[in-house]
């Protein structure tokens, strides 16, 4: 009995800190992955995200374009050399040196490059750009890895997808106009609504 109230506050322990967005060791993790957390698997990334939006609030956003940009490269370096090395992008959700090092390494270039296009603000307009980036996505979705005895090949395509494709993704799908809605094309989609 002592034992199943212990493996109950140990559990309750671990949902309260994954609740509160804080990493357990992996001395607390009770699934054996040694996760962060345990009872939420994917937390890992959105831990990694607050660390970039702290860092957003007290340095990031100080930055100019040009700092932002060098800081890209440095950060793009680092993923295409955590990329072939290590075959792949996966990894980040221990809380070890190493998965320390894969999830920042999988966090500094999407978000330093989302800022600075944020900030340059040039967007690519394509007619169908919906369709176009969607079938993009899905490309890359098909082919998730290349080649079995030549890791370095896949971390390379990983590499080409993370810092090339995604980004020009994300420019052209906000480079799509939205639809403008007027007061009649509302009214004809809530009767359609009503008639359905």
């Amino acid at each position: 009995m002592k034992k199943q109230i212990g493996v109950l506050l140990a559990a309750f322990l671990i949902l309260l800190l994954g609740c509160l967005m804080i990493p357990v060791p992996p001395s607390m993790d009770i699934r054996g992955w040694s996760e962060t957390y345990p009872l939420d698997g994917p937390a890992w990334s959105l831990f990694f995200e607050y660390i970039a939006n702290i860092c957003y609030a007290l340095v990031l956003r100080r930055l100019s374009k040009l700092l932002l940009g060098a800081l890209a490269v440095v950060a793009a370096c680092f993923t295409v050399r955590l990329a072939v090395t290590q075959g792949d992008m996966i990894g980040g959700w221990a809380l070890d040196g190493e998965q320390l090092g894969v999830g920042f390494t999988r966090l500094a270039y999407p978000f330093i490059a989302g800022l600075l296009l944020s900030r340059v603000g040039k967007l690519i307009r394509l007619r169908g750009a919906f369709w176009l980036c969607s079938l993009c996505v899905v490309a890359v979705l098909a082919v998730p890895h290349l080649g079995t005895d030549r890791l370095w090949l896949n971390g390379l395509y990983d590499a080409v997808c993370i810092i090339v494709l995604f980004p020009l993704v994300v420019a052209a799908g906000a480079g799509f106009p939205a639809p403008v809605l007027t007061y009649m094309s509302m009214a004809n989609s809530a009767s359609l609504l009503l008639l359905t």
